[in-house]
């Protein structure tokens, strides 16, 4: 891409994602159901937890409205080399980046069904309510979700969901299989028995006051998941799987040189069987995990490799996208 064309691209991502980050979470959902309704969706759920619209392909994508600030980010810094925005006390990219990424996708013409939802930062109370209201999935077709709500460049979560050939799907599009601890599919994932995975969308450093995103690694991820949804209708439908062993823990174990509690790399190391499945942990974790005097299937092994509120919405905002 010539650099004057990729400039212009990122200066208007830059100037959507900080209009959608300075929204307070109420000005936000109003601004996304009008969005959602000028781009042709109809059955649109609109309620305090959750936003919620069927589309015309068999795949939902999913992003959250609220951050775990108190107040919206007003000045923004961008390094034009670096492609890397931020604001002094953090700015909410987590998930404000994935809201951005599913919009652009709406106006370069893809219609996947949508979930937006609130209060995923307080433990996935919108997703918990989405759930209790359609016990099933209320989407006439859903071969897979999409949680557009990770750090980082190409990593791809997948929590206890052990479809491994979801898991292969999603990584031929350029992702690396990570592990993390909780977002909305974990609760829409195994209610409604459908593979889900969670994306990198760019963002670093997130709940914290050195939150920085990287628009070019927030670019990637759009393409990717462009691609996606172009191939989508062709894909086999991917059910839920259930890890027998959490995803957090199998991800160390299954790496096998790092201690599945602190994540550091192994040298002398103990094994801890749980459920049937046995983990490594090194000397200092195993030492915090078991009390004196208590008898646990343990052995100290070798060494491992070292391998590595005024809701108004100016208009203007949708001349920030771009095709």
């Amino acid at each position: 891409m010539p650099n004057k064309r990729r400039k212009k691209k990122f200066e208007n991502d830059l100037k959507l994602f900080k209009e959608i980050a300075g929204m307070k979470k109420n000005k936000l959902q109003f601004f996304l159901y009008k969005f959602l309704k000028n781009y042709g969706y109809k059955d649109i759920h609109n309620t305090n937890n959750f936003l919620m619209a069927e589309g015309d392909l068999p795949v939902c994508l999913c992003a959250h409205m609220d951050t775990v600030f108190n107040t919206v980010p007003t000045r923004f810094f961008y390094d034009e080399e670096q492609t890397t925005v931020w604001s002094p006390g953090g700015m909410g990219a987590d998930d404000r980046a994935g809201i951005v990424i599913i919009l652009k996708l709406l106006e370069a013409g893809l219609r996947p069904s949508i979930i937006f939802t609130d209060l995923e930062e307080k433990g996935g109370i919108g997703a918990d309510a989405l759930v209790k209201m359609y016990g099933n999935c209320p989407f006439r077709e859903c071969k897979a979700m999409i949680q557009l709500d990770r750090r980082g460049m190409d990593d791809s979560v997948y929590y206890n969901c052990a479809n491994k050939d979801f898991e292969k799907k999603i990584n031929s599009y350029g992702f690396k299989t990570d592990w993390g601890t909780f977002s909305d599919i974990s609760v829409f994932a195994p209610i409604w028995k459908i593979a889900a995975v969670n994306l990198s969308v760019g963002y670093e450093n997130e709940h914290t006051s050195s939150e920085y995103l990287n628009l070019y690694y927030m670019n990637l991820t759009y393409g990717k998941v462009y691609r996606m949804l172009m191939d989508c209708e062709n894909w086999m439908s991917y059910s839920y799987i259930e890890d027998k062993a959490n995803n957090y823990f199998s991800y160390f174990f299954q790496n096998g040189n790092k201690c599945i509690c602190c994540g550091q790399k192994l040298k002398d190391y103990y094994t801890y069987q749980y459920d049937d499945v046995t983990y490594k942990l090194c000397p200092d974790c195993y030492a915090m995990w078991t009390c004196p005097g208590e008898t646990t299937d343990t052995t100290l092994e070798g060494t491992t490799d070292d391998k590595d509120d005024d809701i108004g919405v100016d208009d203007d905002i949708f001349d920030l996208l771009w095709n």
